[in-house]
């Protein structure tokens, strides 16, 4: 008896090591794309818009999707838990780790060396330096995919999309990484040197 108890217990615990494993991945697309989730098939097709899909996959397994457009078919491998990121846009994206902990009650002052560092720091992404994984910043060329974290439970914002906070979890905020098109991050580098140039030296609130 003691010894099917003690099966019994060894067996339960493999069981919950085995359906805590998972892997997340936030797939961004444009125009008439089709994502089949069975076949993990991703479909790309030209055409107007952009959207996104989260899957999160149970399992310890390593997963393959195929990634297929008119130029090329491409197999994208995930393969330890943790949450992924894959660009079937025809575009460069970028992002990185974000601070979305608990709102300031008082107003920010931005500084014209505050906007400038700013420039310099979206200059470098665009141009793809000092990125790294160390620095939890991304540049993802089209049709490929990165993996952002361990952390299966990690919120992907995709580009186009606006969030300003997000509510704790366990009293701790979010592991969150937003992502811009490249196309993005160069018009906001536009209009931040606007301001510079417009309104050196006064500050911004």
């Amino acid at each position: 008896m003691k010894k099917n108890i003690v099966l019994l217990v060894i067996v339960a615990s493999i069981f919950t090591a085995c359906s805590q494993h998972s892997k997340k991945v936030v797939i961004a697309y444009k125009g008439k794309t089709t994502i089949d989730e069975q076949e993990r098939l991703i479909t790309v097709k030209d055409g107007a818009g952009g959207n996104d899909k989260e899957i999160v996959i149970a399992g310890a397994d390593k997963v393959s999707f195929i990634l297929s457009n008119e130029a090329d078919k491409k197999t994208l491998t995930l393969e330890d838990d943790g949450t992924y990121f894959i660009n079937a846009r025809p575009d460069t994206l970028i992002g990185s780790l974000q601070n979305f902990g608990a709102l300031q009650k008082e107003s920010k002052i931005v500084t014209q060396d505050m906007m400038m560092n700013s420039i310099d720091s979206l200059k470098a992404l665009v141009a793809n330096t000092n990125v790294s994984e160390k620095n939890q910043n991304f540049f993802i060329l089209p049709f490929s995919k990165v993996k952002l974290t361990a952390n299966s439970k990690a919120v992907i914002i995709a580009p186009f999309h606006q969030i300003s906070t997000l509510e704790q979890v366990d009293g701790k905020a979010p592991e969150v990484y937003q992502f811009w098109t490249i196309t993005e991050i160069r018009t906001k580098i536009t209009k931040q040197q606007a301001l510079v140039e417009g309104k050196a030296g006064t500050p911004k609130k």
